[in-house]
C-alpha cells in the first residue's frame, strides 16, 4: 500500500479504470486525469474498478479498503 501524502506530493497514481500513471486531479473529490472517475490516492481503485474484495468511498480520494488497511 502506497501513501496517500506520498501520491498527492507526487500529484500521480496507478489508475485501475485505465491502467495508466495518471495525474491526480483535485476538485470536487480526486479523479483521474486520464479517465475522469474518482479514484482513491491510495491503491487506484475507482467508481468502475473497485478492490478485488470491493469497496466504497470512505472520504474523497480514499477507499474503505484503504482505510480499513490504515487502522491495523
Amino acid at each position: 500500500m502506497t501513501d496517500k501524502k506520498q501520491n498527492l506530493e507526487t500529484n500521480t497514481v496507478f489508475c485501475l479504470n485505465c491502467q495508466e500513471i495518471t495525474a491526480i486531479v483535485a476538485d470536487e473529490g480526486y479523479r483521474c486525469a486520464d479517465c475522469g472517475e474518482q479514484l482513491c490516492v491510495e491503491c487506484g481503485c475507482t467508481e468502475s474498478e473497485s478492490c478485488a474484495g470491493g469497496c466504497d468511498w470512505a472520504e474523497p480520494g480514499l477507499c474503505t479498503e484503504c482505510e480499513n488497511e490504515r487502522r491495523k
